[in-house]
Protein backbone atom coordinates (compact mmCIF):
# COMPACT_ATOMS: atom_id res chain seq x y z
CA UNK A 1 0.00 0.00 0.00
CA UNK A 2 3.02 2.23 0.60
CA UNK A 3 1.12 4.78 2.69
CA UNK A 4 3.02 7.89 3.78
CA UNK A 5 4.59 7.82 7.23
CA UNK A 6 3.77 10.24 10.04
CA UNK A 7 6.97 12.14 9.33
CA UNK A 8 6.10 12.45 5.66
CA UNK A 9 2.60 13.68 6.39
CA UNK A 10 3.87 16.24 8.91
CA UNK A 11 6.51 17.47 6.51
CA UNK A 12 3.95 17.93 3.74
CA UNK A 13 1.59 19.85 5.94
CA UNK A 14 4.11 22.11 7.69
CA UNK A 15 6.63 22.66 4.90
CA UNK A 16 4.45 22.66 1.81
CA UNK A 17 6.25 20.69 -0.90
CA UNK A 18 7.37 22.30 -4.11
CA UNK A 19 5.01 20.16 -6.14
CA UNK A 20 1.29 20.78 -6.15
CA UNK A 21 0.10 19.50 -2.75
CA UNK A 22 -0.16 16.25 -0.83
CA UNK A 23 -0.57 13.29 -3.17
CA UNK A 24 -3.71 11.23 -3.56
CA UNK A 25 -2.42 8.95 -0.79
CA UNK A 26 -3.06 11.90 1.56
CA UNK A 27 -6.60 12.46 0.29
CA UNK A 28 -9.13 12.35 3.00
CA UNK A 29 -12.05 10.09 3.40
CA UNK A 30 -14.83 11.66 1.32
CA UNK A 31 -18.05 10.82 3.03
CA UNK A 32 -20.60 9.36 0.59
CA UNK A 33 -23.23 8.04 2.96
CA UNK A 34 -26.42 8.99 4.71
CA UNK A 35 -26.68 8.36 8.41
CA UNK A 36 -29.80 6.83 9.87
CA UNK A 37 -31.05 7.08 13.44
CA UNK A 38 -31.53 3.79 15.24
CA UNK A 39 -34.02 3.45 18.07
CA UNK A 40 -33.74 0.59 20.49
CA UNK A 41 -36.95 -1.31 21.20
CA UNK A 42 -37.28 -3.28 24.41
CA UNK A 43 -40.16 -5.72 24.81
CA UNK A 44 -41.41 -7.35 27.99
CA UNK A 45 -42.71 -10.88 27.88
CA UNK A 46 -44.87 -12.63 30.46
CA UNK A 47 -43.23 -15.71 32.05
CA UNK A 48 -44.56 -19.03 30.84
CA UNK A 49 -46.35 -21.22 33.34
CA UNK A 50 -44.65 -24.45 32.30
CA UNK A 51 -40.91 -24.98 32.84
CA UNK A 52 -40.52 -26.59 29.43
CA UNK A 53 -42.11 -23.60 27.74
CA UNK A 54 -39.93 -21.24 29.78
CA UNK A 55 -36.75 -23.06 28.74
CA UNK A 56 -37.81 -22.96 25.10
CA UNK A 57 -38.55 -19.24 25.33
CA UNK A 58 -35.11 -18.56 26.81
CA UNK A 59 -33.47 -20.57 24.04
CA UNK A 60 -35.32 -18.62 21.35
CA UNK A 61 -34.42 -15.32 23.02
CA UNK A 62 -30.73 -16.24 23.18
CA UNK A 63 -30.69 -17.30 19.52
CA UNK A 64 -32.55 -14.17 18.45
CA UNK A 65 -30.20 -11.96 20.42
CA UNK A 66 -27.20 -13.74 18.91
CA UNK A 67 -28.37 -13.08 15.36
CA UNK A 68 -29.27 -9.48 16.12
CA UNK A 69 -25.93 -8.79 17.77
CA UNK A 70 -24.00 -10.23 14.82
CA UNK A 71 -25.71 -8.20 12.12
CA UNK A 72 -26.50 -5.21 14.33
CA UNK A 73 -23.66 -4.63 16.81
CA UNK A 74 -25.42 -1.47 18.04
CA UNK A 75 -28.03 -3.79 19.54
CA UNK A 76 -25.30 -5.93 21.07
CA UNK A 77 -23.73 -2.88 22.67
CA UNK A 78 -27.05 -2.08 24.30
CA UNK A 79 -26.90 -5.47 26.00
CA UNK A 80 -23.36 -5.20 27.35
CA UNK A 81 -20.88 -2.35 27.36
CA UNK A 82 -17.15 -3.17 27.33
CA UNK A 83 -14.97 -0.86 29.43
CA UNK A 84 -12.06 0.93 27.74
CA UNK A 85 -8.43 0.01 28.44
CA UNK A 86 -5.10 1.57 27.59
CA UNK A 87 -2.36 0.46 25.23
CA UNK A 88 -2.08 3.33 22.73
CA UNK A 89 0.03 6.43 23.18
CA UNK A 90 -1.87 9.70 23.45
CA UNK A 91 0.16 11.05 20.55
CA UNK A 92 -1.14 8.45 18.14
CA UNK A 93 -4.73 8.94 19.26
CA UNK A 94 -4.32 12.69 18.89
CA UNK A 95 -2.98 12.26 15.35
CA UNK A 96 -6.41 10.98 14.29
CA UNK A 97 -8.39 13.26 16.58
CA UNK A 98 -9.66 10.54 18.91
CA UNK A 99 -9.33 9.96 22.62
CA UNK A 100 -9.65 7.08 25.05
CA UNK A 101 -13.27 8.11 25.55
CA UNK A 102 -14.42 7.64 21.94
CA UNK A 103 -12.09 4.93 20.63
CA UNK A 104 -13.34 1.33 20.94
CA UNK A 105 -10.85 -1.10 22.46
CA UNK A 106 -10.79 -4.41 20.55
CA UNK A 107 -7.75 -6.51 21.58
CA UNK A 108 -8.21 -9.21 18.94
CA UNK A 109 -5.03 -11.01 17.82
CA UNK A 110 -3.83 -13.42 15.14
CA UNK A 111 -0.50 -15.29 14.87
CA UNK A 112 1.18 -16.39 11.63
CA UNK A 113 4.78 -16.88 10.48
CA UNK A 114 5.93 -16.57 14.06
CA UNK A 115 4.49 -13.07 14.63
CA UNK A 116 1.37 -11.87 16.43
CA UNK A 117 -0.65 -9.00 15.03
CA UNK A 118 -3.18 -7.47 17.41
CA UNK A 119 -6.03 -5.17 16.49
CA UNK A 120 -5.88 -3.01 19.59
CA UNK A 121 -8.56 -0.42 18.96
CA UNK A 122 -10.73 1.16 16.29
CA UNK A 123 -12.95 4.15 15.70
CA UNK A 124 -15.64 4.94 13.13
CA UNK A 125 -17.78 7.93 12.27
CA UNK A 126 -19.52 9.23 9.19
CA UNK A 127 -16.22 10.47 7.75
CA UNK A 128 -13.71 7.67 8.34
CA UNK A 129 -12.87 4.33 9.91
CA UNK A 130 -9.62 4.20 11.91
CA UNK A 131 -7.72 1.04 12.87
CA UNK A 132 -4.88 0.78 15.43
CA UNK A 133 -2.74 -2.39 15.45
CA UNK A 134 0.48 -3.55 17.05
CA UNK A 135 2.86 -6.31 15.99
CA UNK A 136 4.46 -8.47 18.65
CA UNK A 137 3.31 -5.90 21.19
CA UNK A 138 5.09 -3.00 19.48
CA UNK A 139 4.10 0.01 17.43
CA UNK A 140 1.50 1.90 19.46
CA UNK A 141 3.53 3.15 22.40
CA UNK A 142 6.57 5.39 22.64
CA UNK A 143 7.63 7.93 20.04
CA UNK A 144 5.93 7.07 16.71
CA UNK A 145 8.55 9.05 14.78
CA UNK A 146 11.36 6.68 15.71
CA UNK A 147 9.44 3.41 15.49
CA UNK A 148 10.90 1.10 12.86
CA UNK A 149 14.55 1.95 13.30
CA UNK A 150 15.34 -1.01 15.52
CA UNK A 151 15.42 -4.73 14.58
CA UNK A 152 12.17 -6.46 15.49
CA UNK A 153 9.97 -3.47 14.71
CA UNK A 154 7.49 -4.49 12.02
CA UNK A 155 4.81 -2.67 10.06
CA UNK A 156 2.03 -3.73 7.71
CA UNK A 157 2.97 -3.83 4.03
CA UNK A 158 0.83 -4.43 0.96
CA UNK A 159 -2.03 -6.90 1.19
CA UNK A 160 -4.37 -5.19 3.66
CA UNK A 161 -8.17 -5.56 3.24
CA UNK A 162 -11.11 -4.52 5.41
CA UNK A 163 -14.64 -5.91 4.92
CA UNK A 164 -17.89 -5.79 6.87
CA UNK A 165 -20.42 -8.54 7.66
CA UNK A 166 -22.38 -7.65 4.53
CA UNK A 167 -19.41 -8.24 2.22
CA UNK A 168 -18.55 -4.61 1.50
CA UNK A 169 -14.84 -3.79 1.19
CA UNK A 170 -13.39 -0.49 2.40
CA UNK A 171 -10.46 1.25 0.72
CA UNK A 172 -7.56 2.68 2.74
CA UNK A 173 -7.65 6.47 2.44
CA UNK A 174 -5.97 9.42 4.07
CA UNK A 175 -2.68 9.56 5.94
CA UNK A 176 -1.46 6.38 7.58
CA UNK A 177 1.45 5.07 9.56
CA UNK A 178 2.92 1.61 9.59
CA UNK A 179 0.51 0.46 12.31
CA UNK A 180 -2.30 3.02 11.97
CA UNK A 181 -4.74 2.95 9.10
CA UNK A 182 -7.66 5.02 7.95
CA UNK A 183 -10.35 3.59 5.70
CA UNK A 184 -13.51 4.81 4.02
CA UNK A 185 -16.48 5.47 6.32
CA UNK A 186 -18.92 2.68 6.98
CA UNK A 187 -21.74 2.47 4.46
CA UNK A 188 -25.33 1.28 4.79
CA UNK A 189 -26.43 -1.09 6.22
CA UNK A 190 -23.33 -1.31 8.46
CA UNK A 191 -23.50 2.46 9.05
CA UNK A 192 -27.01 2.01 10.44
CA UNK A 193 -26.82 -1.20 12.47
CA UNK A 194 -23.09 -1.31 13.24
CA UNK A 195 -20.25 -3.14 11.54
CA UNK A 196 -18.61 -6.46 12.26
CA UNK A 197 -15.33 -5.90 10.46
CA UNK A 198 -12.72 -8.38 9.25
CA UNK A 199 -9.18 -7.10 8.70
CA UNK A 200 -7.05 -9.38 6.54
CA UNK A 201 -3.25 -8.93 6.43
CA UNK A 202 -0.96 -10.99 4.20
CA UNK A 203 2.30 -9.07 4.40
CA UNK A 204 4.46 -7.50 7.09
CA UNK A 205 7.57 -5.39 6.57
CA UNK A 206 10.80 -5.39 8.53
CA UNK A 207 10.88 -1.63 8.88
CA UNK A 208 14.52 -1.44 9.92
CA UNK A 209 15.53 -3.04 6.59
CA UNK A 210 13.53 -0.77 4.28
CA UNK A 211 15.86 0.99 1.86
CA UNK A 212 18.81 -1.22 2.82
CA UNK A 213 18.61 -3.47 -0.23
CA UNK A 214 17.86 -6.50 1.95
CA UNK A 215 14.57 -8.40 1.75
CA UNK A 216 12.12 -6.67 4.07
CA UNK A 217 8.84 -8.48 3.32
CA UNK A 218 7.36 -11.26 5.44
CA UNK A 219 4.35 -13.19 4.15
CA UNK A 220 1.68 -14.66 6.38
CA UNK A 221 -2.04 -14.80 7.04
CA UNK A 222 -3.40 -12.66 9.85
CA UNK A 223 -7.18 -12.34 10.25
CA UNK A 224 -8.54 -9.88 12.80
CA UNK A 225 -12.05 -8.87 13.83
CA UNK A 226 -13.65 -5.75 15.28
CA UNK A 227 -17.18 -4.64 16.06
CA UNK A 228 -17.86 -0.92 15.60
CA UNK A 229 -20.77 1.48 15.72
CA UNK A 230 -20.17 4.69 13.79
CA UNK A 231 -20.74 8.08 15.34
CA UNK A 232 -23.11 10.18 13.22
CA UNK A 233 -22.07 12.76 10.66
CA UNK A 234 -23.78 16.15 10.51
CA UNK A 235 -24.24 17.98 7.22
CA UNK A 236 -24.02 21.71 7.98
CA UNK A 237 -25.37 24.70 6.04
CA UNK A 238 -22.79 26.10 3.63
CA UNK A 239 -20.95 29.26 4.73
CA UNK A 240 -21.26 32.34 2.54
CA UNK A 241 -18.60 32.65 -0.19
CA UNK A 242 -15.41 34.44 0.79
CA UNK A 243 -14.46 37.20 -1.64
CA UNK A 244 -11.03 38.76 -1.93
CA UNK A 245 -9.65 41.24 -4.45
CA UNK A 246 -8.78 38.49 -6.92
CA UNK A 247 -10.65 35.33 -5.86
CA UNK A 248 -13.95 33.85 -4.71
CA UNK A 249 -13.96 30.83 -2.38
CA UNK A 250 -17.27 28.97 -2.70
CA UNK A 251 -18.10 26.18 -0.26
CA UNK A 252 -19.67 23.01 -1.61
CA UNK A 253 -19.74 20.65 1.39
CA UNK A 254 -19.36 20.86 5.17
CA UNK A 255 -19.64 17.65 7.17
CA UNK A 256 -18.65 17.25 10.81
CA UNK A 257 -18.50 14.66 13.55
CA UNK A 258 -17.43 14.98 17.17
CA UNK A 259 -13.80 14.34 16.12
CA UNK A 260 -13.43 15.66 12.58
CA UNK A 261 -14.39 18.43 10.18
CA UNK A 262 -14.54 17.77 6.43
CA UNK A 263 -14.91 20.81 4.18
CA UNK A 264 -14.80 21.17 0.40
CA UNK A 265 -14.69 24.37 -1.65
CA UNK A 266 -13.77 25.80 -5.03
CA UNK A 267 -11.66 28.83 -5.87
CA UNK A 268 -12.32 31.01 -8.91
CA UNK A 269 -11.17 34.41 -10.14
CA UNK A 270 -7.92 35.92 -11.35
CA UNK A 271 -5.94 34.21 -8.59
CA UNK A 272 -6.14 30.78 -10.18
CA UNK A 273 -4.57 32.18 -13.37
CA UNK A 274 -1.57 33.58 -11.51
CA UNK A 275 1.46 32.58 -13.65
CA UNK A 276 3.46 31.79 -10.52
CA UNK A 277 1.28 28.71 -9.99
CA UNK A 278 2.64 27.30 -13.25
CA UNK A 279 6.24 27.46 -12.02
CA UNK A 280 6.17 24.02 -10.47
CA UNK A 281 8.83 23.55 -7.84
CA UNK A 282 9.64 27.25 -7.59
CA UNK A 283 9.72 29.41 -4.48
CA UNK A 284 7.12 31.69 -6.12
CA UNK A 285 4.69 28.79 -6.46
CA UNK A 286 5.24 27.74 -2.86
CA UNK A 287 4.63 31.25 -1.52
CA UNK A 288 1.44 31.82 -3.51
CA UNK A 289 0.09 28.41 -2.53
CA UNK A 290 0.82 28.97 1.13
CA UNK A 291 -0.70 32.45 1.08
CA UNK A 292 -3.98 31.61 -0.68
CA UNK A 293 -4.50 27.84 -0.80
CA UNK A 294 -3.11 26.38 2.45
CA UNK A 295 -6.02 25.80 4.88
CA UNK A 296 -5.67 25.71 8.64
CA UNK A 297 -8.21 25.20 11.42
CA UNK A 298 -8.32 26.95 14.80
CA UNK A 299 -10.56 26.55 17.83
CA UNK A 300 -12.47 29.45 19.35
CA UNK A 301 -9.48 30.29 21.58
CA UNK A 302 -7.20 30.66 18.55
CA UNK A 303 -5.32 27.37 18.99
CA UNK A 304 -4.59 25.50 15.78
CA UNK A 305 -5.98 21.97 15.70
CA UNK A 306 -3.38 19.32 16.39
CA UNK A 307 -3.67 17.48 13.08
CA UNK A 308 -5.13 18.09 9.64
CA UNK A 309 -4.85 16.92 6.06
CA UNK A 310 -5.83 18.53 2.79
CA UNK A 311 -5.78 18.05 -0.96
CA UNK A 312 -5.84 20.63 -3.75
CA UNK A 313 -6.56 20.12 -7.43
CA UNK A 314 -5.27 22.99 -9.55
CA UNK A 315 -7.83 23.11 -12.34
CA UNK A 316 -10.52 25.55 -13.49
CA UNK A 317 -11.83 26.03 -10.85
CA UNK A 318 -9.35 25.00 -8.16
CA UNK A 319 -10.91 22.49 -5.75
CA UNK A 320 -9.84 21.91 -2.16
CA UNK A 321 -10.71 19.25 0.41
CA UNK A 322 -9.79 19.68 4.07
CA UNK A 323 -9.96 17.37 7.10
CA UNK A 324 -9.30 18.84 10.51
CA UNK A 325 -9.27 16.60 13.56
CA UNK A 326 -10.88 18.34 16.52
CA UNK A 327 -11.30 17.89 20.26
CA UNK A 328 -15.09 17.95 20.36
CA UNK A 329 -18.13 20.17 19.81
CA UNK A 330 -17.62 23.91 19.59
CA UNK A 331 -16.79 26.75 17.21
CA UNK A 332 -13.84 26.42 14.81
CA UNK A 333 -12.36 28.96 12.44
CA UNK A 334 -11.15 27.92 9.00
CA UNK A 335 -8.30 30.00 7.58
CA UNK A 336 -8.10 29.65 3.80
CA UNK A 337 -4.48 30.80 3.49
CA UNK A 338 -1.77 32.55 5.47
CA UNK A 339 -2.56 35.87 3.74
CA UNK A 340 -6.27 35.63 4.54
CA UNK A 341 -6.38 36.40 8.25
CA UNK A 342 -8.56 39.53 8.24
CA UNK A 343 -12.02 39.26 9.88
CA UNK A 344 -13.70 39.59 6.46
CA UNK A 345 -12.13 36.29 5.41
CA UNK A 346 -13.03 34.30 8.52
CA UNK A 347 -15.08 31.12 8.11
CA UNK A 348 -16.66 29.72 11.27
CA UNK A 349 -17.81 26.12 11.63
CA UNK A 350 -20.05 25.12 14.54
CA UNK A 351 -19.74 21.45 15.52
CA UNK A 352 -22.84 20.32 17.43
Amino acid sequence: MNAPTLDEVEARLRALPATLTPSSKDARAIARLEMFSVQQQHRRRNPARLVAVAVAAVAVLVIANGVAAYYAPRYGQALAQVPLVGGISAKLLEFYGVTGQNVTMINNSSTSSGHTVRLVAAYADGLRTVIFIDIDGKGLTGNPKVYGRNPGEYGVGDGLTLTDQFGHSYRPVGPAGTNLFQFEPLIWPASKVGARLTLQITNLQKLWLLGSGEAADLSGDWTLHATLVAEPVHVLPLPSPVRTGNAVYTFTSVRVTSTAVHIEWTTTGALINDPRLDKHGSEDERLVTRAYFLPRLFDSAGRETSSSTFGITFARPVTTEFNGYISGPGRYRLQLGDALTAPAYEVWIVVP
